[in-house]
C-alpha cells in the first residue's frame, strides 16, 4: 500500500469526483509517528516468534549465527528482501481482486498501488495480506533448517512490525458498509459511501 508522497504520476494524490456519492473518509497516513511506533511493536512480535520457532526447531536447538557474513545476509534481508516480499504480496492479492497493482521505490521505501476502486472487504484482503501471508510462510519455513532460524525470524519480526502502516489503515476503515468504495492514494486512501449512508471515522 502506499504509505509516501510520490512524483510518480500513475499514483493518486486527490479523491476523485464521484456522483451518488459522498467522501466519507480520507485520511493520510501518519506515517513518521508510525514508523517510530514500529520499533517498540517490534518486541512483541520478537517474542512471539521466538519462542514460536524455537518451539518447531528440530531437537529444540536455536541456531544463532552471529558472524559477519551472516549479519550482512541478515541485512539484506531486513532492507531488501522484505519490503519487495511486502509489497509484492499487496500487489499479487490486489490483482487477484482484479485491480492492476504498480510498484515503485521511493527515498528510503518500496510501495504498490493501484487505480481502480475496491470494496473495503478487497481493501482488508489487500492491506492484510502480507502481514497474514507472509507471517505463516515464516512460520512454516521454522522447522526446515536450523540454519536458518535467524534469517527467517528477522524477515518476520521486520514484516510484522513494519505492517504498523497496514493495522492502522484497517483499524479506519473497520466501521465502513460493504457498500463504500475505495480508491488508493498516495499518502493513503479515499472512502466514499452512497448518498444517504454515513459511518464514523
Amino acid at each position: 500500500m502506499t504509505t509516501h508522497v510520490s512524483g510518480d504520476p500513475k499514483l493518486r494524490h486527490d479523491p476523485p469526483d464521484l456522483p451518488g456519492y459522498r467522501l466519507e473518509q480520507r485520511p493520510a497516513i501518519p506515517i513518521k509517528r508510525l514508523n517510530l511506533l514500529s520499533f517498540p511493536l517490534a518486541i512483541p512480535f520478537g517474542v512471539f516468534f521466538y519462542f514460536l520457532g524455537a518451539l518447531m526447531q528440530p531437537g529444540g536447538v536455536v541456531v544463532l549465527q552471529l558472524g559477519l557474513l551472516n549479519l550482512l545476509i541478515l541485512a539484506i534481508i531486513v532492507v531488501i528482501v522484505v519490503p519487495i516480499a511486502h509489497e509484492v504480496v499487496h500487489g499479487l492479492v490486489a490483482k487477484l481482486l482484479g485491480a492492476r497493482p504498480f510498484y515503485g521505490v521511493g527515498s528510503g521505501y518500496a510501495y504498490t498501488s493501484f487505480e481502480e476502486p475496491v470494496t473495503p472487504r478487497q481493501y482488508r484482503y489487500i492491506t492484510a495480506a502480507p502481514l497474514v501471508i507472509l507471517s505463516f510462510v515464516c512460520i512454516l519455513l521454522f522447522p526446515l533448517n536450523p540454519d536458518w532460524f535467524m534469517y527467517i525470524l528477522g524477515f518476520a519480526v521486520v514484516n510484522a512490525a513494519g505492517a504498523i502502516g497496514d493495522l492502522w489503515i484497517l483499524w479506519k476503515i473497520r466501521t465502513l458498509p460493504q457498500s463504500a468504495i475505495i480508491y488508493d492514494l498516495a499518502d493513503g486512501y479515499a472512502a466514499f459511501v452512497p448518498e444517504k449512508q454515513h459511518t464514523s471515522a
